[in-house]
Parts: structure tokens; C-alpha cells; sequence
């Protein structure tokens, strides 16, 4: 079971799918005598020992749905279910100012920015990390200002410079700089990961990454190998391994070398307006409100 707490997200969830197994039984037979009172569709299947599906519902597939716009009890339901609550907890008031959802995360690999590459890290990445520029959600394909408050590239075609927003600091405390910055796309490329490969085809590699790409003041300085089309570069930035993080907490947790890789794999060191408060390989994580978030 795979779980997603979000303080204060701004967003209603419409669907939470759910797949279930032999101890859930009295949460199926919970719900055949909900679905009568209420407007929920309930698609349930429950796997005894030899396999045999359990169905509270005929003709159905092995998956449970749940609006949870139709009923709060809903929502109710999936977090006891998924704390591995008593029944009496499924009528336990669920906070205002939090969402429970339910989706299957077996694919983070890691939740370090600068390694994750798969859907569900990503998500989470997208939420807790800032980047210098950004697509604007509202508008396809457009960029929009992230931590950079304008950047421009020089005649050359090979130079890029973008200027930092001031005033902005990390969930931890520690202001958002140029040598973040820096040090944020330097690091992704020496940690060397999957999604590496979206900065390194610029002609970044560890032995010259550190003359590329430099801060001086509230600047930061990117070069490439050759010209590029300047929206290949930008929209290569807007990606989740191009995140900017504070490398003040990162080097802090260095353990052999390795950047601080091993703790970014379950914790967090953004900007971004949301927290890494706890991860779980392939059963949760719980994502809490960055109370200083800039936006």
C-alpha cells in the first residue's frame, strides 16, 4: 500500500485506487454495506491464500475506486486502512488542512533531486524543490521565473548568465545564492546518475563541470561546449535533475564522498512548497507545508 499525505496542497483529489489484501477483509465488507448509503463506486478484490479474488461486486476488475469528493468518510477510510487502524478509527476526523492519498510509489528509486527519474520521485521532487526557471502550469510550454529572476545568453550562443532572486531561503533557514546554484548543477553531474545525462549533453563532465558553470555575487555563469538553441538549454533546466539545493545542508551530510546522496534518498534540502518529513520505501511518504516558501 502506497500513501501520499499532503499539508495543505490547495488541490482536491477526485480518485484514490487501492489494492487490497486478505487482512483488509472487514474494510471490503465495511464498504459493500457503504456503498448502499452513499455515492461511491466501489471496485474491491481481496486475495486469499490460493489466489481466489473476493468480489463485492460482480463483472468488476481487482481495483478499488473511490471519489473522494462524494463522501469525506472516503478519505477517512483509505488513511485507517493504510496506518493499519482498528475499523472505529475509519470515523477519525481527517484534518482540514491535510490529503491522503493513495497511488503506487514502487518506482522511487531515490528522492535525492539529482538521481530521481522516475514518475513518482519526481512528484515528489517537483513539490519540495525549486528549479532557476520553470514551465508555467498555466501555460504549456511557456517558461516562467523559478529561483532566477531573468537570465540571457551572450552573443556567443555558448554563455548564460542568470541573476538570482533575492530573499529567498531554503526550508531549512539557509538563503537561496548564486553558488547554490552552481554547486546544486555541479553536483548533479558529478554524483553522475540516471537523469545526468540531461545536463551532461551540454559538455559538462566532472573534470570540467566546476570551470562551466560558476557563481559570482547573486550571478550565476553557465557555459556550454558550443551553441545551442537557447530553449534547449532552458527547458533542459526546468527539469528535476537541474534542482537547486541547499548545498550547505547536503555537504553536511557527505558520507564517503558521495555529496549526500545517500541521506537525500529520504530526506530534503529545498525551497520548494513542500517538506520531506518521512519516506518508506514502496509504502508512503508524508510531505509537509514549507511554512517560508517564497511563492
Amino acid at each position: 500500500m502506497a500513501a501520499f499525505v499532503l499539508g495543505d496542497g490547495g488541490f482536491e483529489p477526485r480518485l484514490a485506487i487501492l489494492y487490497f489484501t486478505e487482512p483488509a477483509k472487514w474494510f471490503v465488507n465495511f464498504l459493500d454495506s457503504l456503498v448502499r448509503k452513499v455515492p461511491i463506486e466501489c471496485l474491491a478484490r481481496c486475495q486469499h491464500g490460493e489466489g481466489l479474488p473476493y468480489n463485492i461486486m460482480k463483472n468488476r476488475d481487482n481495483i478499488m475506486k473511490i471519489d473522494l469528493t462524494s463522501s469525506r468518510l472516503g478519505a477517512v477510510a483509505i488513511a485507517a486502512l493504510m496506518l493499519g487502524t482498528a475499523p472505529a478509527a475509519l470515523f477519525a476526523e481527517t484534518p482540514a488542512d491535510t490529503i491522503v492519498m493513495a497511488d503506487a510509489i514502487d518506482d522511487i528509486v531515490s528522492l535525492d533531486p539529482h538521481e530521481a527519474y522516475e514518475f513518482s520521485g519526481l512528484d515528489v521532487v517537483n513539490n519540495v524543490y525549486d528549479g532557476l526557471i520553470e514551465l508555467d502550469p498555466t501555460q504549456p510550454g511557456v517558461l516562467q521565473p523559478g529561483l532566477a529572476e531573468s537570465w540571457s545568453v551572450a552573443d556567443d550562443g555558448m554563455t548564460y548568465t542568470f541573476k538570482m532572486k533575492s530573499g529567498i531561503t531554503f526550508a531549512g533557514g539557509n538563503p537561496v545564492t548564486a553558488a547554490d546554484a552552481a554547486g546544486s548543477l555541479q553536483r548533479a553531474v558529478k554524483i553522475n546518475k540516471t537523469p545526468a545525462f540531461i545536463l551532461n549533453q551540454f559538455g559538462w563532465t566532472v573534470e570540467n563541470v566546476d570551470t562551466m558553470i560558476t557563481a559570482d555575487g547573486d550571478t550565476l555563469t553557465i557555459k556550454t561546449d558550443q551553441a545551442y538553441a537557447p530553449t534547449f538549454l532552458y527547458n533542459c533546466l526546468t527539469a528535476g535533475v537541474a534542482s537547486i539545493v541547499d548545498m550547505q545542508t547536503v555537504m553536511a551530510n557527505d558520507a564517503g564522498g558521495d555529496m549526500g546522496n545517500e541521506w537525500l534518498k529520504s530526506n530534503s534540502a529545498g525551497s520548494g512548497a513542500y517538506v520531506l518529513k518521512s519516506f518508506k520505501a514502496n509504502e508512503g511518504y508524508l510531505l509537509e507545508a514549507n511554512p517560508t516558501h517564497w511563492r
